[in-house]
């Protein structure tokens, strides 16, 4: 068959209009599912803004002590270069620290943009997180493959505990490790970047993680994500799972005690799918924990706790302008 030059010219109009539909499909879609991860641009600059509210009902030899906490860290995440297979060079600064707890007849504040002159020794270690950056090297699949600063940063906190009691300092340093120790640092930065699919899903489609996540003591968490829907380029995900640990040893500096915990958490989120970074998320965690020690004046005798509580936390991240 011969082809007329006006068939020719239809045929080569075609190809290329189809060629143009492929090449232009975005980089976040296959077909009907959508590829969620991270994929932020160098020199992109996000305000994040994580607030956690803790509320504990603890028992200890049948005496009751209610405790609530709530603590704000404002970030700056600085995307400072994107290699060729999108992993992302980030520096996140800890910009601003806010703080309240009550308990025990005790309300104590703190404020990083208010703080005086004097700083209370209890708060020592929330300001030395204060104008610190640390530099994560993060994968598309957001799994964080290089740090800088954040073992230099977990010192620094504690070696801002300084109490006029040594053996105080010495509790409040082993109490400190265990919430901002050099892996549980790093676990606060992993919060944004740990559900990423390892393939493209379509809504409705759910998949699983697992992880190590720390609450004063290592603990497994086991969540399923599910893509609910996409709405102007952006993914609503809900999840839910349970986080647990059994019989481990938290240091509490002149005394240790074995803990375990039993929870649940669940939640939602929304990802922009042009750059994968997380804008908003809520997650609340139930927990039920025991946990037993050595009398500190009296060896023979254990002390025996039960505790209950939840936490909720809620994440933002802006894009600058």
């Amino acid at each position: 068959m011969r082809l007329t030059l006006s068939t020719a010219c239809l045929l080569l109009v075609t190809l290329l209009i189809g060629g143009c539909a492929s090449t232009s499909e975005v980089p976040w879609k296959e077909g009907d599912a959508y590829v969620l991860q991270l994929r932020p641009t160098a020199g992109q600059v996000f305000d994040g803004v994580v607030t956690n509210e803790n509320a504990s009902d603890i028992s200890v030899m049948g005496q009751q002590i209610d405790q609530n906490q709530e603590m704000t860290w404002h970030y700056t995440y600085t995307v400072e270069e994107v290699g060729p297979e999108g992993v992302a060079a980030m520096q996140v600064t800890t910009d601003r620290l806010q703080t309240t707890m009550q308990g025990m007849g005790q309300n104590m504040t703190f404020d990083s943009d208010e703080v005086g002159e004097r700083i209370p020794p209890i708060h020592r270690p929330y300001m030395a997180m204060v104008g610190e950056s640390v530099q994560l090297t993060i994968a598309a699949d957001g799994s964080i493959q290089e740090t800088q600063g954040v073992a230099e940063l977990s010192q620094r906190i504690l070696d801002s505990v300084d109490f006029p009691n040594p053996q105080q300092t010495e509790a409040m340093r082993s109490q400190m490790e265990t919430m901002m120790g050099e892996e549980p640092l790093l676990d606060n930065y992993r919060t944004t970047f740990r559900m990423y699919p390892e393939r493209p899903v379509a809504i409705g489609e759910s998949w699983t993680d697992s992880y190590t996540t720390y609450a004063g003591l290592p603990m497994t968490a086991d969540v399923t994500y599910t893509l609910d829907r996409v709405e102007d380029g952006i993914a609503h995900l809900s999840f839910e799972g349970t986080i647990n640990t059994e019989d481990s040893e938290m240091d509490m500096g002149m005394f240790s005690m074995t803990m375990s915990v039993n929870g649940t958490q669940e939640g939602q989120l929304t990802m922009d799918l042009r750059t994968g970074m997380v804008q908003t998320m809520e997650q609340t965690l139930t927990t039920s924990s025991t946990g037993s020690m050595e009398n500190p004046t009296d060896p023979t005798q254990e002390i025996q706790m039960e505790m209950d509580g939840t936490n909720r936390t809620s994440v933002t991240l802006t894009l600058q302008d």
